[in-house]
């Protein structure tokens, strides 16, 4: 507006070329904008393994509906975009999102926002996603690391075959396995590791949580206990309330107690204090 007044009052041809000039680009730059975001659509959000309290990377599948290239749209929620992504013609496809749930249980993802600001840079057009599907939240995993006094059962140290390695004593290690003399030069409890170590179970159940005061922090507490399992590759029961896992290990074994433990609801089998 101050290059069209000086436009008029000096009569300058120039003046008037920059100003129709710019305006040409803003005319364009609100089509074209809207056009690339418009063209662009989110068919559906797919993630696996989802904690609470925790980043984790969602998979946005986009379709582009015209038969060009859509450059620059960025996806996000909440705040933080997490970069951009070009959209080929007539062709799905998956870019990461960062998602932080604050509970366990199911829940639906936040609104999806999608923008872009092609290809000027001058202005930014968005719309947003609303999904409809639920999300099962696993626990966040967060608590002490050791394993609880008792919960497993390598007594029969001498049953175990050879010597593999020297480990830190845990409260569920045998006394009887520590090492006193590499203990005393170390300076540190040590057990001796044996190559049956692989094939001890764990068992865990509620009242083990028991030095913690908030219901959450018991789950978030058993949580943890389960992931160190298994990425041990031990054997591990859970037991809490009506619910009772066997012993086992692999993937869907994990799975399961981690579902179980993201829909426990207080009150219902047991003992909160």
């Amino acid at each position: 507006m101050l290059l069209f007044i000086m436009a008029l009052g000096y009569a300058n041809n120039l003046l008037y070329m920059i100003v129709f000039f710019i305006s040409a680009v803003c005319l364009m730059s609100m089509y074209r904008t809207n056009k690339n975001v418009d063209s662009v659509r989110i068919h559906r959000v797919a993630g696996d393994w989802i904690f609470a309290e925790k980043d984790q990377v969602m998979q946005v599948f986009l379709k582009n509906t015209k038969p060009e290239h859509i450059y620059d749209i960025e996806l996000y929620i909440n705040q933080g975009v997490n970069g951009s992504c070009q959209v080929p013609p007539s062709i799905e496809i998956s870019t990461p999102v960062l998602w932080t749930p604050a509970r366990r249980g199911w829940q639906k993802i936040p609104v999806l926002t999608m923008q872009s600001q092609f290809p000027f840079g001058l202005l930014r057009a968005w719309k947003v996603f609303r999904g409809k599907q639920d999300y099962l939240v696993f626990p966040a995993r967060r608590g002490r690391t050791e394993y609880p006094v008792l919960a497993g059962n390598d007594d029969k140290a001498s049953e175990l075959g050879l010597f593999r390695e020297h480990a830190k004593y845990q409260l569920t290690d045998s006394v009887k396995r520590i090492d006193w003399r590499k203990s005393a030069k170390a300076r540190l409890l040590l057990i001796k590791k044996m190559e049956g170590d692989r094939n001890l179970g764990i068992d865990f159940n509620w009242d083990q949580t028991v030095f913690h005061s908030s219901f959450e922090d018991r789950v978030s507490q058993l949580a943890l206990w389960v992931d160190r399992a298994y990425e041990q590759g031990l054997e591990f029961s859970l037991h809490v309330g009506l619910m009772s896992l066997p012993r086992s290990t692999g993937i869907p074994h994990y799975r399961q107690a981690m579902e179980s433990l993201a829909l426990l609801e207080e009150g219902e089998g047991y003992e909160t204090d």
